[in-house]
C-alpha cells in the first residue's frame, strides 16, 4: 500500500490523466458493435483471430461464410491470388495481451460469440490503448524530468493529452495505431538516454526490440533511428565522440540489429508464405510522391491542417528555438526528425490520411516534440514579464477548450472526417450544430486523382 501511495504521489498527473481517459472511455463513449474494430484496425488486428481462432493466415476460411466476415477482415489480393493483410503485424503484437483477456472472458462467462470481434474483445482492446498511453506518459515524464521541473513537466503532459488529437485517438478511436506509437516513442526516448549513459546487454535487447516494433507498426517511422544517431551530436568534437562510442560498443549495436531482425522475422515469414516473396509491398496502387510533398496543405489546410486542428503545434515548433538551450542532446535529432517526418508523411498519396481528426500520423512525434514544448514553457515561466505568462496561460486554456470542443464536433460529424473547407470550418467554428443544407461548404477529396498525383482539391 505504501508503494502505491508513493507511486501515486510521484506520478499524480499521469495517473489522473490515465484515469480521466479511462472514465471517459467507459462512461461517455457509447459502445457500438462496429465502432472499435473497424477501418485500418481490421488490418492491424486481423492477424490475431486468423491465427488463434480460425488457424488460417491465408484467410481461406472466409469463403465458408463471406457475409459473416465481410466487415471483419480487411485484406488485399496478391498477384498469385493470395489474401494478405494490408498493414504489417506490429500492432497486433501490442493488441495480443488484450485480445487474450477478451477471449478468456468470453470463454469463461459466455454471452458472446468467441470469434475475436464481439464486445468483450472490443472493450479489452480499448483498455489496451489506455494502458499503453499510461505507460507512455510515465516514461515521457521520466524523460522530461531529466531536463525540466516537475511543474513544467506536468503542464507539458497535460497539454499533450488534453490540447491535441491524442485525446481523440486514445478515447474515441483508441484502436488506431497512434496512441500505441506515442507510447513506444516515449519509451524509445527513455531508452536512448539510458543506452548512451551506460549501454548494457539488457538495455540493448530492449532497445532493439522496441526499434523493430516501431518500424514494424509503421515502416516510415524507421526514421526514429535519427534520434540515437544524432543524440548528443552538435559539433565536430561530438561527432568524433559518437564515432568512438560506436566503435567501443559495437557488440551492443550488433545485439540491437539482431533484435530488430528478430521482431521483423515473423512478418518476413508471413510475406514469404502468402506471396512467395520475402519482402512484399501490400499497398497496391497506393504510394508516395516524393517529388511533390504536400507539406503546406498538411500543415495549414482546412481539410486536415496540423496548425488548424492542433494549434498547440505552434508552441511545438516555436519551442525548437529554445530546445538547444534545454535539451542539447536531443536538439539536432528533433530538428532533423521533424523535417524528415514532414517530408515523408506529406508525400503519401493521401496526404490527409482519409477519415480522421486533424493530422493523425504526427501524433507519435508529440513524444519527441514534448521536449521543445517544455523548452518553450520553461522560457515563458522564466520571463520577467507577468503579462507574457498571463497571455500564455490564457492561450493554453483556450487551446485545451478548443481541442476538446472540436473533438466533440468531430465525433458528432459537425467537423467532417475528410471534406472540410475554409468556409465550412468558420461557419461552424465553436458551434454545436450541424451545417444546414444551405450552409454545406464541404470539398470532397478526389481520392482516385490523388493516387495518380493530381488530386483536385
Amino acid at each position: 500500500m505504501n508503494k502505491l501511495k508513493h507511486f501515486y504521489k510521484a506520478n499524480k498527473v499521469v495517473v489522473i490523466l490515465a484515469a480521466t481517459m479511462f472514465l471517459y472511455l467507459n462512461i461517455i463513449r457509447p459502445w457500438k458493435p462496429t465502432s472499435v474494430i473497424s477501418s485500418d484496425t481490421r488490418s492491424y488486428y486481423g492477424y490475431i483471430p486468423a491465427t488463434f481462432i480460425y488457424h488460417d493466415l491465408s484467410f481461406k476460411f472466409i469463403d465458408k461464410n463471406p457475409e459473416a466476415y465481410a466487415d471483419k477482415f480487411y485484406y488485399s489480393t496478391t498477384p498469385n491470388g493470395g489474401r494478405i493483410m494490408k498493414m504489417s503485424m506490429g500492432l497486433s503484437l501490442l493488441y495480443f495481451p488484450f485480445f487474450l483477456l477478451g477471449h478468456i472472458y468470453t470463454l469463461i462467462f459466455g454471452g458472446f460469440e468467441a470469434n475475436g470481434f464481439t464486445l468483450p474483445y472490443q472493450v479489452f482492446l480499448c483498455f489496451g490503448s489506455i494502458f499503453y498511453m499510461f505507460i507512455g506518459l510515465l516514461y515521457l515524464r521520466k524523460v522530461l524530468l531529466n531536463y525540466f521541473t516537475e511543474l513544467v513537466t506536468s503542464i507539458t503532459l497535460i497539454a499533450i493529452v488534453l490540447a491535441t488529437n491524442v485525446w481523440n485517438y486514445t478515447t474515441w478511436e483508441p484502436t488506431m495505431s497512434h496512441s500505441f506509437n506515442f507510447a513506444l516513442f516515449s519509451l524509445f526516448l527513455h531508452l536512448t538516454i539510458k543506452f548512451f549513459n551506460k549501454p548494457t546487454i539488457k538495455i540493448s535487447i530492449a532497445y532493439g526490440l522496441l526499434t523493430g516494433l516501431i518500424s514494424l507498426i509503421r515502416p516510415s517511422n524507421a526514421i526514429i533511428i535519427l534520434i540515437p544517431l544524432l543524440y548528443n551530436v552538435y559539433n565536430w568534437e561530438t561527432i568524433k565522440a559518437k564515432l568512438t562510442f560506436i566503435k567501443d560498443n559495437i557488440k551492443y549495436l550488433l545485439i540491437i540489429i539482431l533484435c530488430i531482425l528478430l521482431i521483423w522475422a515473423p512478418q518476413i515469414a508471413y510475406w514469404k508464405l502468402i506471396t512467395g516473396q520475402y519482402f512484399y509491398y501490400s499497398y497496391s496502387d497506393e504510394g508516395f510522391f516524393f517529388k511533390h510533398p504536400q507539406i503546406i496543405k498538411g500543415l495549414f489546410s482546412y481539410r486536415k491542417g496540423w496548425f488548424v486542428y492542433t494549434p498547440l503545434a505552434v508552441f511545438f515548433v516555436w519551442g525548437m528555438i529554445y530546445a538547444k538551450r534545454h535539451v542539447k542532446e536531443f536538439y539536432f535529432g528533433i530538428i532533423l526528425f521533424t523535417l524528415a517526418n514532414f517530408y515523408i508523411i506529406f508525400s503519401w498519396w493521401c496526404w490527409w490520411y482519409g477519415g480522421s481528426f486533424g493530422m493523425r500520423p504526427l501524433i507519435e512525434s508529440y513524444a519527441l516534440l514534448s521536449l521543445s514544448l517544455a523548452s518553450f514553457i520553461t522560457v515563458v515561466f522564466k520571463s520577467r514579464f507577468i503579462l507574457i505568462k498571463i497571455i500564455f496561460a490564457t492561450a493554453l486554456i483556450f487551446l485545451t477548450f478548443l481541442n476538446q470542443f472540436q473533438c466533440l464536433q468531430y465525433r458528432k460529424t459537425i467537423i467532417h472526417w475528410d471534406s472540410m473547407s475554409k468556409g465550412q470550418y468558420w461557419e461552424l467554428f465553436l458551434k454545436y450544430r450541424y451545417a444546414r443544407e444551405g450552409d454545406k461548404l464541404i470539398e470532397v477529396p478526389d481520392y482516385e486523382g490523388a493516387k495518380h498525383g493530381h488530386e483536385k482539391q
